[in-house]
């Protein structure tokens, strides 16, 4: 029978906060994202300096890809809160294969943040460009 090592408490300090972040991330972003693509409006009480980066040319467009790009950012963070909780049970076993599955994860995660992230630059150029559609 195989003992799994124990690592020490400081080595892991980083694990409960970095989880926390994470999922307040997810938990907010997936269901504003979510909101906005089903109304397709932009809340009416984000205005000014609420709304930045964005400019002042909200149009329809602008609206349905910064609700993707809540939701793809959303569930990159959901994706590495997951990881995080998940993390010290990987470490300790031994006869998985631990670096091909978090390999695989974040392969996911930088995949989901990419496809977040580009929506996200588009519809800011849209909201302040000329024309905004």
């Amino acid at each position: 029978m195989v003992v799994p090592r124990r690592y020490p408490a400081p080595l892991m300090w980083w694990l409960v906060p970095a989880t926390v972040v994470m999922f307040a991330c997810a938990a907010t972003s997936i269901p504003f994202g979510v909101w906005v693509l089903a109304t397709s409006r932009w809340p009416s009480w984000m205005r000014g300096r609420l709304i930045w980066p964005l400019g002042d040319r909200m149009s329809h467009r602008v609206v349905v890809l910064q609700g993707w790009s809540y939701v793809l950012i959303g569930a990159a963070s959901l994706l590495m809160t997951l990881l995080l909780l998940v993390l010290p049970a990987l470490i300790a076993d031994t006869a998985l294969p631990v670096r091909w599955i978090v390999a695989v994860v974040l392969v996911f995660v930088v995949a989901l943040l990419a496809s977040g992230t580009i929506p996200y630059i588009r519809s800011v150029r849209m909201s302040r460009g000329p024309a905004a559609n």
